[in-house]
């Protein structure tokens, strides 16, 4: 019995010892200076915290831990950026919250590493990965001078006011519009910013660039970049459409089944792009803008150019969205009487840094389509071998033939020409004897060309949205207690 008892004994002190051998053999990194104590004290705490909490510990703690080791190294730079990959690897093996991220940080290495050159850099890498935001506020933008705004622009913000507190909830055309206002909620950076925006897709890329601006002017609010959401002000609203937040405004909808819809929407990734119109001679930029939709050329762009000189001049003839869709619809039957020359006699076209065959651009509009949503609604691009996507930095180029063919377009009785899908475009304008001009838009900003341009489309960044499942007559009954 005792020999028994000895071989027992015996084997549990090698168990021990190679247990021991394990540990020392282990990559040992002290970041906090905390005793064994403590540990066992804080382990004891994340115990009790539900998944949802555990989570948000465990994140916070390694985001801390991170920046203070990254803080304790040398001057040199270089070993900042080889230090901080590593340090993640070690802490995947050590904490719940990162064993399921293992792909990721190859993606989070490629992304931000390889371009990453300062520890302020690296710093805003770390509290965007790891910050888990348990709380969420409302704000919202309301511009009451957009298409459905100008009728139900204050009663919303009033409604809003009620639901979501008054100081979260602003006249974007006040005060010099949204910057002040979305940088003093942002310097939170413990709350998630869920952004309404009421208005049309012009106002949409209004806030997004505001939130750009910010965050180059203060690069450590990154990891406090807001989501945005709609509410459509505007005539065409393709970008709420295609986000699930509707193609239009009804003032009788429930300020408190939307409120929900923003709690329990999803975020999105969308690519916006770059457009420089650029001399051909001497290559120097005549302007830019950020495109979120849409950029085109051709009889479209010289539809909505009428209809922007028009509101213009007579705004008041252009202050609904009926009005207005009556305005397109009339300037567009207009060109079903004319004759333009095709674009390839006057376009070339580089996709990705190859030439184009103009053959497959003979063509009366070309549309550079981002979101498959165009002009209230109508789907351009028709999936086939190519899926079009909003976050996969691609950018679909349509083909329409003439006005006619554009109105079947949108009757549904005959599809767009998909042409093709690439991540830059060059495209050079040389004016002819029957197309001395020719006039584009960006996300329906439109402008003429009349002399020798080029115009260049690159990937620009990505916005946070929210989209949101699209609300039924069965939702509102639900939200109620009809149902």
């Amino acid at each position: 019995m005792s020999e028994e008892t000895n071989k027992l004994e015996d084997e549990q002190q090698n168990k021990e010892d190679n247990h021991e051998e394990e540990e020392e053999g282990e990559i040992n990194i002290e970041l906090n200076g905390d005793d064994d104590a403590e540990e066992e004290e804080e382990e004891e705490e994340v115990e009790e915290l539900d998944q949802d909490k555990l989570e948000h510990f465990e994140n916070e703690k390694i985001r801390e831990n991170m920046v203070q080791y990254m803080e304790s190294l040398g001057d040199s730079e270089n070993e900042a950026v080889q230090m901080v990959l590593p340090m993640l690897q070690y802490f995947m093996n050590e904490n719940k919250a990162l064993r399921t991220k293992v792909r990721e940080l190859e993606n989070w290495q490629h992304q931000f590493f390889n371009k990453a050159e300062t520890k302020s850099q690296l710093r805003n890498v770390i509290n965007k990965t790891f910050v888990v935001k348990q709380n969420t506020r409302i704000i919202a933008f309301v511009n009451s001078k957009s298409g459905s705004g100008s009728q139900y622009g204050q009663s919303l913000m009033g409604k809003l006011k009620t639901v979501v507190g008054k100081s979260n909830v602003y006249d974007i055309t006040a005060g010099g519009g949204p910057y002040e206002k979305l940088l003093a909620h942002m310097k939170n950076t413990d709350i998630q910013i869920r952004c309404l925006v009421c208005g049309g897709d012009g106002s949409v890329a209004w806030v997004l660039e505001v939130i750009d601006q910010i965050i180059k002017d203060h690069p450590e609010l990154e990891c406090s970049r807001p989501y945005v959401c709609i509410v459509p002000f505007g005539t065409g609203n393709d970008l709420s459409r295609v986000l699930g937040w509707g193609g239009s405004y009804s003032s009788l909808g429930s300020i408190t089944l939307l409120v929900k819809r923003i709690k329990n929407s999803s975020p999105v990734k969308l690519d916006r792009w770059l457009v420089k119109l650029k001399g051909v001679q001497n290559d120097s930029i005549k302007k830019d803008w950020v495109m979120n939709n849409y950029f085109s050329i051709g009889i479209d762009a010289q539809i909505a150019l009428k209809f922007h000189n028009l509101r213009e001049e007579s705004p008041h003839l252009c202050a609904s969205q009926t009005a207005n869709k009556f305005w397109y619809l009339s300037y567009g039957l207009n060109h079903l009487l004319k004759s333009d020359e095709h674009l390839d006699k006057s376009l070339k076209i580089w996709a990705d840094g190859k030439e184009m065959d103009p053959k497959t651009y003979s063509v009366s509009s070309l549309i550079f389509n981002n979101i498959p949503s165009y002009s209230a609604g109508t789907q351009l691009w028709k999936n086939d071998s190519r899926t079009q996507k909003i976050d996969d930095s691609l950018l679909e180029v349509i083909g329409v033939t003439n006005t006619a063919h554009l109105a079947q377009i949108k009757a549904g009785v005959s599809n767009a020409l998909n042409l093709h899908q690439a991540h830059h475009y060059r495209i050079e304008f040389n004016p002819t004897k029957r197309r001395p001009s020719v006039a584009m838009q960006v996300d329906g900003e439109p402008f003429l060309i009349e002399n020798k341009m080029e115009v260049e489309i690159t990937f620009h960044n990505q916005g946070n949205m929210l989209v949101s499942k699209s609300v039924t007559v069965k939702d509102q009954l639900a939200h109620v207690g009809l149902l």
